[in-house]
């Protein structure tokens, strides 16, 4: 355990009787709390550990006492420290045994510990394995390619909903000259889009049978950025916030209507949800530690995957989009299953060059811009952050592209609903589809081939790696 966090007896809170506090799994998630709040402070004005901080405001004296320590320190030094703390906290959540019940939070603790390990390392300048990098970040045994099927299955959700909204060009010109043709001014812009947010939020929740709604607010920022809305929570006061992204000069956003009601789901009926749920059970059945979420890490696949697939696994979500809104929900999904392909070939394949990346995008995706897809290659070869976690938006699509086409409302609402329950990587969340998909009430009347074919794909390479492990 790191030194710096140990009591004055030089000992950890189980390790002597006299001043036995916490249970071991319980003080090992506060002294990550401790680490990664240490982290967050000492990373100045471009902080980007912690991505929602569910636990509201806390004061922590090892915060204090090391960000004093090292406050004139080079941050090289600061994040060899940082380093050392988690790896020995790593090691320490290995070592840990706990009864069955409290398993899956320790199991989850360890990959994001582990995540934000390799994210300081990279960060650092240590020079890793870039595979290696995304697998251990993104907590999954082996990256692998989206399928041919999926992807071909996905061009066709695009194809139609194209054709339903009207959109008969596929060139890079006239598909922007007719988005622009769609536009909304910014008032209008930020208007729909609180309205869908809302709106989205009432119909999850209905869906789940959840009460309440939390506060949140819609601010426009302008900034050379891929995402059009962010959400987190506010550092000071503990509410969500909302950054509608109106671009620059440099990459400019265009916003219409449907693209309001895609991201009124993405935003609303899937991360402001989940978060929301996420902040109840912080302090009552979840430590601090699980209400602090990061952007590298793991649980993004789950996140991002939902966001995307929100509106097909909540009944009548999606019928109750526009066309043009129907055709933005089915694109962004194709875009991150091709993306997330280039992704892997570019950070592994030393033969595959810029041009190529270029090449197999256009390819299925005729009408992205050039620039759009340079910046893309930018953010995930050298942003250490962003070539972990943009990878996360094509596993989590194709995984709940998959599960939507097998469960049935019944099997999505379950899954829904334990998902909210507490934090999941790919595998937790595969393990419980499994187990829900035998009670035969869960699963689809007429099940898609290639999505049951694909979803035993999965499940026997996560049995195979657990016989490994042993």
């Amino acid at each position: 355990m790191p030194e710096i966090f140990r009591t004055r007896q030089n000992v950890l809170p189980w390790e002597s009787d006299g001043i036995r506090v916490l249970p071991p799994d319980l003080a090992l998630y506060h002294e990550a709390s401790s680490i990664l709040k240490v982290w967050y402070v000492i990373q100045g004005n471009d902080r980007d550990v912690i991505d929602f901080d569910l636990a509201g405001i806390t004061s922590s004296k090892e915060v204090m006492i090391l960000t004093q320590a090292l406050r004139n320190e080079p941050y090289k030094y600061q994040k060899t420290v940082i380093i050392d703390a988690l790896t020995e906290l790593h090691d320490a959540a290995l070592d840990l045994s706990v009864p069955e019940k409290d398993r899956h939070n320790l199991d989850f603790a360890c990959a994001q510990i582990n995540a934000s390990l390799w994210y300081a390392r990279k960060l650092r300048g240590d020079d890793l394995d870039n595979l290696d990098y995304i697998r251990n970040s993104q907590g999954v045994e082996e990256p692998k390619e989206v399928s041919p099927e999926i992807i071909d299955y996905q061009i066709g959700q695009v194809e139609k909903a194209r054709s339903e909204a009207g959109i008969t060009t596929d060139t890079i010109v006239d598909f922007q000259d007719w988005r622009k043709i769609h536009e909304i001014d910014q008032e209008e812009a930020q208007k729909e889009l609180t309205d869908a947010i809302t709106s989205a939020f009432e119909k999850r929740s209905k869906f789940l049978g959840y009460k309440g709604a939390p506060p949140f607010g819609v601010k426009p920022v302008y900034v050379n950025a891929y995402y059009y809305v962010w959400i987190d929570t506010d550092k000071k006061t503990g509410s969500f916030t909302m950054q509608q992204n109106f671009g620059d000069i440099e990459r400019p956003k265009v916003w219409t209507s449907g693209k309001t009601e895609e991201l009124g789901w993405h935003e609303g009926g899937q991360h402001l949800s989940r978060m929301a749920r996420r902040q109840q059970l912080i302090g009552r059945e979840l430590p601090a530690f699980f209400g602090l979420t990061t952007v590298h890490g793991p649980e993004q696949i789950i996140e991002e995957g939902l966001g995307q697939t929100i509106t097909l696994l909540v009944p009548g979500a999606y019928d109750s989009l526009s066309p043009e809104g129907k055709f933005h929900v089915q694109n962004t999904i194709l875009r991150s299953l091709v993306y997330g392909n280039a992704h892997l070939r570019i950070n592994t394949d030393p033969d595959f060059s810029k041009g190529d990346f270029i090449k197999y995008v256009t390819k299925h995706l005729p009408w992205e811009p050039i620039d759009e897809i340079e910046e893309q290659i930018i953010e995930r070869t050298k942003n250490p952050l962003k070539q972990a976690y943009l990878w996360a938006y094509a596993e989590g699509a194709k995984v709940f592209l998959v599960l939507n086409n097998i469960l049935s409302v019944r099997g999505a609402k379950a899954l829904l609903k334990e998902l909210d329950s507490k934090p999941f990587i790919s595998s937790q969340l595969l393990s419980l589809a499994n187990r829900l998909m035998k009670d035969r009430k869960n699963v689809r009347a007429q099940m898609s081939p290639w999505a049951y074919s694909e979803f035993d794909s999965m499940i026997k390479n996560i049995e195979s790696n657990q016989l490994h492990n042993v």
